[in-house]
């Protein structure tokens, strides 16, 4: 008998695919949330367009609500705006970001019915989708004007308003951000922005 490492315990199956049908689900409900908004997202519509039973789904939550409210709480949380530069070219940089993480998570509208929706459950898409991504422009922001990169008197919430808005606003009335928007906007916004010359 050898006193070599003990075996690997064996591959659980089972968790593998819970894990497999969890993640499946998750993407169903946020495609739905994309495409339809939160009010199409039910059981049937995610059963249907998952190809996960009904009773698969009601086993594992009592409603639409609480499926919501669980994959609100799987769902990643970044705030990709730490690291970028503050001047002019880190605010191109930034814009270019939110565009991608607007476009690869929810989308712009998605995240514009977020803000507006008052119900308790999205509350919590909010605050996980949402909320990060805000303070960490507000920190940006504020970061920017304390080195100077900014105006020291730039208001941020007026500026993340000005910038969200316009995200959902040209999603919703294009059909989609524009592939040049966040040029288009750094461009607009920079010489308001732009720190006021001694």
């Amino acid at each position: 008998m050898s006193l070599g490492t003990p075996p690997s315990p064996p591959v659980d199956r089972r968790a593998r695919r819970r894990q497999a049908t969890d993640a499946k689900i998750a993407a169903t409900v946020i495609e739905l949330l994309r495409r339809v908004g939160p009010d199409g997202v039910t059981m049937d519509a995610v059963s249907a367009a998952s190809g996960v039973a009904k009773t698969t789904l009601y086993r594992r939550y009592d409603d639409r609500y609480a499926l919501l409210e669980a994959v609100a709480q799987q769902l990643e949380v970044e705030t990709p705006f730490d690291v970028i530069a503050t001047g002019e070219p880190g605010l191109r940089d930034l814009l270019r970001r939110l565009q991608v993480d607007f476009e690869s998570r929810l989308g712009s509208q998605v995240v514009g019915r977020l803000l507006a929706a008052d119900d308790e459950f999205m509350a919590q898409w909010r605050e996980r989708l949402v909320r990060p991504r805000v303070e960490s422009l507000r920190a940006h922001l504020e970061r920017g004007a304390a080195r100077g990169d900014l105006r020291a008197d730039l208001d941020p919430q007026l500026v993340i308003e000005m910038i969200v808005g316009s995200a959902v606003v040209a999603d919703a009335m294009r059909g989609g951000l524009p592939a040049d928007w966040a040029d288009q906007l750094a461009a607009t916004l920079w010489p308001t922005l732009a720190p006021t010359s001694a």
